[in-house]
């Protein structure tokens, strides 16, 4: 079937080649490295890895490399980056000096019409002398911005008259600098017209099977005297799957998770100087598999002997067909250890925590399920139940990130209580292989999961209970500080709401134009338009799990505690922050733990009332009832539900099932928060995860 839709593919790319070619360019120099910059259509074109392998298959003998600064949501005078990036730029320049340099602009400008068109201009004048004095001697290529395509966009036909103005000027600039012109939109126009499938998703964004042509496209017009050569379909598969794999390094190296950490506000040098040489070396080895492959003059679905495949972060290796196992780098030594600055913290096994925690009276207590029964039951954060009153559970034992070189753990389970006793008797691993995984909706999409920098569509078509399908949703969610994003959840109107933290520095491609986010912002998105709005943003601090009462009104946990009323942070106007815990429901201790109680098993006086937790300083979970007798909703009442002085209870999200019973994710770690404790630090659980169940012994 890949070889189907990839001989679809070729078809479909080749006349528009013939269309929309320059004149063949320069033989590349041996070693080369072609270094693109641009906005998500440059991201999208090198990620599947077509450019690339065509590139390479054009010239096997000659080492080229591929290397991308592209950042969704950029524009020629618009390339916004979290705090201390600028140092973490001058070390990838260093590391990769350009021959070629590949701008891809114009597509996120043409959103501003023909009056932007002399601010364009003169914007990408000034990136062009930026890029001479950046990079000396190298050549220079000029990408025009891709076509809108119309079948999958309304008023596509009045977006493509804009979009074809701002090529034009591309067209020009590159003229006036003596640079190669590739003229996308002539080309993708002739691809759109000639593909019996969309090629794009909502008209703009380029889908896996668009950047297999446009990416063969480009290479095309970079290719020398010779073209590209004419290998079978299965071997260029082969060679872009390994391609796509060092794109997928080098796009974790050119964006690393937690680079707060690394580069940023939080900057801990020892342990930038120990993990982001591992990132390099991670696309070295990509790389060399690359090379091999487009040297060899067989067909192998496998990296040849001592050239084991390397699978980047986010990718599980079911997604990569022929690949049997991962290469990884050898363990980081432990890093630096920091005592909890509360003590009291001592890791149980789950009976013996059990034990210690205190149950408020007429209340009961009981383990759902822990890592003793279901070892991939690891570091839990956030629950959702399904119409089947399956409980599904978002992992993360990344946490705060996959260290360079090791495995992708976090996982998607799914816990079921078949005979109703209150325990969970099977867990299925719906998805796996994933980072920085921190969130799971429901949407008639399929599962809508938070991977940063993404939102994901998974789907089970098969019904073996595991994913099998995997969509990009939404990409540019800013991963400078993993634990402060994601969360997402469906509202009652269908759409998905997700959040952005601290130091974020968040962009988003849509189909109405570039939306961009910084710190503590809260996001509303339509899945069936792509359109994004700002819900509410504020300085500090982080935005967690947002919940809804029987009347559809958002209430949102911050990670200082506070619980919001979401609707009195509505009326503080876009651009300006709200005060700090405008809005404040509640405030026990810090934690990110939300939900409505709407349960018959809890007493009457706490319907539509909250359950929240605390993590941090005090372990807790509350029950309040809420009052509005003064307009705002605030808290009438407090009963500590389950309380404990030992700090590994890390009760970090609550959740009401179908049987009525609230459940507790136990994130169950000695310490927590990467901003206190080094990412390396021995301290941190990556083994342990337990539910807890608690039910009202009174009530049915």
């Amino acid at each position: 079937m890949k070889f189907r839709v990839l001989l679809l593919a070729l078809v479909t790319a080749l006349p528009a080649l013939r269309a929309a070619a320059p004149a063949p360019g320069p033989t590349p120099r041996p070693g080369s490295t072609y270094l693109f910059y641009g906005a998500g259509m440059v991201e999208r074109l090198l990620e599947e890895g077509f450019f690339e392998a065509g590139l390479q298959l054009a010239y096997p003998e000659l080492g080229l490399r591929v290397r991308s600064l592209a950042w969704t949501g950029d524009e020629v005078a618009h390339r916004r980056r979290p705090e201390g990036y600028s140092e973490h730029l001058k070390s990838l320049l260093a590391a990769w000096p350009a021959d070629v340099v590949v701008l891809g602009y114009g597509f996120n400008e043409s959103f501003a019409g023909t009056d932007g068109l002399a601010d364009f201009r003169r914007q990408y004048e000034v990136l062009l002398g930026e890029m001479a004095r950046r990079h000396p001697g190298a050549r220079l290529v000029l990408l025009a911005p891709h076509a809108v395509e119309e079948r999958s966009a309304p008023a596509g036909a009045a977006r493509n008259a804009d979009v074809a103005a701002y090529a034009a000027v591309v067209r020009e600039l590159a003229t006036a600098r003596g640079a190669r012109f590739v003229d996308l939109f002539a080309t993708s126009r002739e691809a759109f017209a000639r593909s019996a499938r969309p090629l794009t998703d909502l008209g703009v964004n380029l889908n896996p099977e668009g950047a297999r042509v446009l990416g063969l496209a480009v290479a095309a017009a970079l290719a020398g005297p010779g073209g590209l050569s004419p290998v079978e379909p299965p071997r260029l598969e082969e060679v872009a799957r390994a391609a796509a794999r060092r794109h997928a390094h080098a796009a974790e190296l050119v964006r690393p998770k937690n680079g707060a950490l690394y580069y940023g506000v939080r900057r801990r040098p020892e342990e930038a100087a120990a993990e982001l040489p591992r990132y390099h070396e991670l696309v070295r080895q990509a790389e060399a598999t690359v090379h091999a492959l487009a040297k060899r003059t067989g067909l192998s679905a496998v990296a040849p002997p001592g050239l084991s495949p390397v699978v980047p972060p986010g990718v599980s290796p079911v997604e990569l067909p022929g690949v049997s196992h991962v290469e990884l780098l050898p363990p980081l030594p432990p890093g630096k250890v920091t005592p909890y600055r509360f003590p009291g913290g001592n890791v149980r096994a789950p009976a013996d925590l059990q034990a210690e925690l205190v149950v408020a009276e007429g209340y009961a207590l009981n383990l759902f399920a822990s890592e003793e029964q279901f070892p991939e039951l690891r570091n839990p954060v956030q629950l959702s139940f399904d119409a089947r009153g399956r409980l599904w559970v978002v992992t993360m034992p990344s946490f705060p990130h996959t260290i360079p070189g090791e495995r992708p753990a976090d996982k998607i389970l799914v816990l079921e209580d078949r005979d109703r006793d209150g325990r969970a008797d099977t867990c299925t691993v719906f998805a796996e292989g994933l980072d920085a995984l921190d969130g799971v909706a429901f949407h008639e999409r399929g599962v809508i999961v938070s991977a940063q920098p993404r939102l994901l569509i998974l789907q089970d078509t098969d019904g073996d209970g595991r994913a099998d399908t995997r969509t990009e949703l939404l990409r540019g969610v800013d991963v400078t500080d993993s634990h402060h994003g994601g969360m997402v959840v469906s509202d009652p109107l269908g759409h998905l709401l997700f959040c952005d933290g601290v130091f974020h520095r968040s962009q988003f491609e849509t189909p109405f134009g570039v939306v961009r986010g910084i710190d503590a912002t809260t996001y509303r998105l339509d899945p069936r338009t792509g359109r994004i709005g700002t819900e509410w943003q504020s300085q500090t601090p982080n935005p967690w799990k947002i919940a809804f009462t029987a009347q559809g009104q958002p209430i949102q946990r911050y990670g200082g505690g506070h619980v919001l009323d979401a609707l009195p942070l509505t009326w503080t106007p876009l651009g300006v922050y709200h005060a700090y815990g405008h809005g404040t429901v509640l405030n026990y201790a810090k934690g990110s733990a939300l939900a409505v109680i709407s349960s018959p098993n809890f007493p009457p006086e706490l319907q539509q009332g909250l359950a929240s937790a605390a993590l941090l300083g005090s372990y807790q979970v509350s029950l309040s009832a809420l009052r509005a007798d003064d307009g705002p909703l605030t808290a009438a009442s407090r009963v500590d539900v389950l309380t404990t002085k030992n700090s590994t209870f890390r009760p970090v999200d609550v959740e009401f099932g179908l049987d009525g019973a609230l459940y507790v994710s136990d994130f169950s770690s000695l310490i927590i928060g990467h901003a206190q404790h080094a990412m390396r630090d021995p301290q941190w659980n990556h083994e342990r995860g337990r539910i807890w169940r608690v039910v009202h012994r009174d009530r049915p």
